[in-house]
């Protein structure tokens, strides 16, 4: 949540001191360069399946996972890894040409956290993510107040967690790496010169998983489909 208020005190700042009087009245001039928070709201749909070996070690078991999550400033129950895909991250784009934009966004987020147990043992986490998102863009204004702005990229994320067990001071480490196809169709809704709310649907496929120490799993499918909101301001 301390994160999520930073990227927004970011854009509140930005709209009060960047120099709006000189930049294009219309989002889709070439040279415009635009800055916001995406995916500051919304709900998702989440389907994922894999195979893991059954308990004859004969053979897979299918297992599957379906869950819908409402995000407001991020922290979705999804696992920690996934719910980065509803995170507000900070997002910059540049019309190169003809409405044609080239830019990303970027998360990082940190938890932790303690346990223990009557026997006194417990253990101390720490976790940390981050998240890189190019992608290009076509940006058209309808009218003065509305438009469209579609973006198709890929969403990277690395994320690694230490577990410090208090009965033996050992510590174990896990990292993981996922690939996304990312697309969006956002509307930009503009009642106030420069600035925008962006809403549409988004869909995050998996295309690229590695844990380590790598994991029984395979054949990881994973979907989220759904509708999220940002902020935006063009200068």
């Amino acid at each position: 949540m301390a994160r999520s208020l930073l990227l927004i005190s970011l854009y509140t700042a930005c709209l009060s001191y960047c120099d709006l009087s000189a930049a294009a009245e219309q989002l889709d001039t070439s040279g415009t360069v635009a800055l916001g928070v995406d995916r500051v709201f919304g709900v998702v749909n989440y389907s994922e399946s894999y195979n893991t070996p059954n308990s004859s070690g004969v053979g897979m078991d299918a297992n599957t996972y379906h869950d819908t999550n409402w995000a407001i400033l991020g922290r979705a129950t999804a696992a920690f890894m996934y719910m980065q895909l509803q995170s507000p991250r900070l997002s910059a784009d540049v019309i190169v040409v003809s409405g044609i934009s080239l830019g990303g966004g970027i998360v990082y987020d940190y938890d932790s956290g303690k346990s223990a147990l009557p026997s006194g043992n417990g253990t101390d986490s720490h976790a940390g993510i981050w998240v890189l998102a190019p992608r290009i863009g076509f940006a058209k204004m309808l009218t003065k107040h509305v438009g469209l702005w579609p973006h198709a990229g890929i969403t990277y994320m690395h994320y690694s967690e230490d577990y410090k067990f208090s009965d033996t001071n050992s510590v174990t480490t896990s990292t993981g790496d996922s690939a996304f196809l990312t697309l969006d169709a956002n509307f930009v809704l503009s009642p106030i010169s420069h600035t925008g709310l962006t809403i549409g649907p988004t869909l995050d496929l998996l295309i690229h998983r590695h844990n380590s120490p790598d994991s029984t799993s395979k054949d990881d499918r994973l979907t989220a489909i759904g509708v999220q909101a940002g902020l935006l301001i063009w200068i």
